[in-house]
């Protein structure tokens, strides 16, 4: 399950549903309720990036998904591969040119047809973005990207502010590194020392950084202690020296387009700089 609002009182009151129960009458008439199509979701879409793909023909939103449109349709990656089963991590000599004005193109007609009813990108850079507006007649809403503390993005929310394109970070405590290097973000000795200072956590902290970015953040938790903590970064404000000090902080990216590749093999019909999602 993922609430998302950025209203306070609304957040407080998602939390409110662990105290409590159901009772089986309230689960029978909710039962009884008649289904419609019509429910939010956020669609992510991570397409073969090649010349005819018709991306308008989605039938998984009205047979696979049960809806009748999508609330926002995402472009996951600048990265195509050849046409097969899904490997990862992925072959090197799989991976093929992103067609960005054809599949664009049709990302549109599902903005047109009603399918999707924004349209936006993740993971892409600014030298990505210029390639989509080149042709563009319909501009990405969002471009979902990691954010936080020790990757602050600064040149790309600098040109998304420009072209209207509004940003979400995802892992704004540092996501998870399968490589076991640790955490950068959760390890910032600078990040503990504000933390201390004003009687947050750390996690707080740099949660509210994004915040005060006017950057949209998505923040899981199962734990409700956490969850609550969360929703306790809205009464307070960092000082003009904590932003500096953060805004010192040595940058560090998790997530690289390298990373959804095997080590071996070669790339033949692309450059890996293209793809790359590195840009501070």
């Amino acid at each position: 399950m993922v609430a998302k609002s950025m209203k306070r009182e609304r957040l407080k009151e998602n939390i409110e549903i662990f105290d409590w129960e159901l009772t089986d009458e309230d689960r029978f008439k909710i039962a009884r309720i008649p289904q419609h199509k019509k429910v939010t979701v956020l669609g992510i879409l991570s397409p073969e990036g090649v010349p005819g793909v018709d991306l308008s023909e989605v039938d998984v939103v009205e047979v696979n998904l049960q809806l009748e449109y999508v609330d926002l349709y995402l472009i996951h990656w600048p990265v195509s591969l050849k046409p097969g089963p899904a490997v990862f991590p992925a072959k090197r000599e799989d991976a093929v040119p992103f067609d960005f004005e054809g599949v664009w193109r049709e990302m549109e007609e599902c903005h047109r047809l009603g399918l999707a009813k924004a349209i936006g990108v993740s993971n892409f850079t600014t030298m990505h973005l210029d390639k989509i507006l080149m042709t563009a007649t319909v501009s990405p809403a969002v471009n979902q990207v990691e954010m936080n503390p020790v990757w602050q993005q600064r040149k790309l929310r600098a040109y998304c502010a420009e072209k209207g394109i509004h940003v979400t970070a995802y892992s704004p405590l540092g996501g998870q590194n399968w490589s076991g290097e640790g955490n950068a973000m959760l390890d910032s000795e600078v990040l503990a020392e504000i933390a201390k200072a004003r009687g947050k956590s750390l996690a707080q902290v740099a949660l509210r950084w994004i915040y005060e970015q006017g950057v949209t953040l998505i923040v899981k938790s199962f734990s409700k202690e956490r969850l609550k903590q969360n929703l306790e970064i809205f009464d307070w404000e960092l000082t003009d020296h904590d932003l500096l000090k953060i805004s010192q902080i040595p940058q560090k990216k998790m997530v690289t387009a390298s990373g959804l590749f095997s080590s071996e093999g070669e790339f033949t019909s692309v450059d890996l700089a293209g793809m790359e999602i590195v840009e501070a």
